[in-house]
């Protein structure tokens, strides 16, 4: 799987999928507090677990968007490094949080709000990326070929083509700004040929990429939607205070 800033697909450049940073206004920063004296109520009630369960997905969901967005534009090794490794982080917690939905289902199912995240996790429209999430969390988002077998390295190794590739670099000396590209450009190669086909390496890589981007912000909306119709349900203002 080539993992080239612009990817060429007949004759026209591909730019790859553009996530929109949150724009920083700490003059309208708010917060909401559980009160001391009803924490004992939410501490076993099952809306409120889920609410925190998809809390927690909206935190990494967000963390990685962000990191895929902060470094698009940057075609330094650091840059590289951020955006390569923030894709594979968002598909693994895009994976994670498809499972956190089928985990919860079967009480939400019947609420509107549940709707959307259960298309996602089930709906034939988003088969392709679910297996696209999945391949990357199991073998490049979350596992770096800890054994001594080297399986997945080997595997990636033995289908390169005898050519030139960029080993490591730095945009300095400073180790922050050290980056193994060769490593990643394995990952991308091992995940691109699963899913190839009669496709050329950069198209797969194209489709991959905004397909886990787009899918991830379309998920990161079903969740807050969720969250906000679970609160209603669960009538959280009678438990918190800003």
């Amino acid at each position: 799987m080539a993992v080239s800033r612009k990817r060429k697909r007949a004759g026209k450049v591909v730019k790859r999928a553009v996530v929109e940073l949150p724009k920083r206004d700490l003059s309208k920063q708010w917060s909401l507090k559980i009160k001391a004296s009803q924490f004992i109520y939410l501490k076993d009630d099952p809306d409120f677990l889920a609410m925190v369960k998809f809390g927690r997905a909206i935190n990494a969901l967000s963390f990685a968007s962000t990191v895929v967005a902060s470094w698009n534009d940057d075609h330094s090794n650091v840059g590289k490094r951020q955006y390569r490794r923030g894709l594979f982080v968002l598909a693994g917690y895009l994976h994670q949080t498809i499972n956190i939905i089928r985990g919860v289902e079967d009480r939400h199912i019947t609420m509107d709000a549940f709707v959307p995240l259960r298309a996602i996790a089930h709906d034939p429209k988003y088969a392709k990326v679910r297996k696209y999430a999945k391949t990357i969390r199991n073998y490049t988002a979350f596992h770096l070929d800890e054994f001594d077998e080297h399986e997945n390295t080997k595997r990636s190794l033995s289908s390169l083509d005898p050519s030139m590739h960029v080993l490591m670099g730095a945009d300095n000396n400073l180790i922050g700004t050290f980056y193994f590209e060769f490593a990643d450009y394995l990952d991308y190669a091992l995940v691109g040929s699963l899913f190839q086909g009669e496709r050329t390496p950069e198209e797969t890589a194209a489709d991959i990429t905004s397909s886990i981007v787009d899918t991830s912000f379309e998920l990161l909306e079903a969740l807050h939607a969720f969250q906000l119709a679970l609160a209603k349900k669960m009538e959280l203002e009678e438990y918190v205070y800003r």
